[in-house]
């Protein structure tokens, strides 16, 4: 298992999430079920995911939520 860790970016707003990660960005409703599709395939990388984003009036409670109980780290 590699120690690198790929960093996720997300820009937060009420409706939708802006995704970067391996030189790809897409938008994700800000959702629980979309963003537990998108959770699945990053516990599958072979290598430690930390997600970067900053908070924004609350609108970044569903990704906490979608990425704590599987210990992804958001900062």
């Amino acid at each position: 298992m590699s120690t690198t860790t790929l960093f996720v970016g997300i820009d937060i707003s009420k409706e939708t999430l802006e995704v970067y990660f391996q030189n790809k960005s897409f938008e994700l409703l800000n959702r629980p079920a979309p963003l537990a599709k998108f959770m699945h395939p990053l516990l599958e990388l072979e290598v430690p995911v930390q997600i970067i984003c900053e908070p924004t009036a609350g609108y970044e409670e569903a990704l906490l939520q979608s990425a704590h109980p599987h210990g992804v780290p958001i900062s």
